[in-house]
């Protein structure tokens, strides 16, 4: 998937929006800007988790083949 570039720049009276240089402004009050605020903080939290529970999935894998590897080479 190829990605355009784009900026998002919180202004005063909204956002102005930059998508491969093409300027598009949003008005918003300050509730608006608040709940898209709150938004982006909540997005963030849910990667955070993601990342977090892709990064423990990896060290339990990680962990079995240790413990395969070890459990191969015990004396009977």
């Amino acid at each position: 998937m190829h990605q355009q570039p784009f900026l998002i720049i919180p202004r005063n009276d909204g956002v102005a929006v930059s998508i491969n240089g093409s300027l598009h402004i949003k008005k918003m009050d300050s509730k608006d800007m608040l709940r898209f605020a709150s938004r982006c903080f909540e997005a963030a939290m849910e990667m955070i988790t993601e990342e977090e529970r892709a990064k423990d999935s990896a060290s339990i894998r990680e962990g079995d083949i240790g413990q395969t590897k070890s459990q191969q080479n015990v004396p009977e």
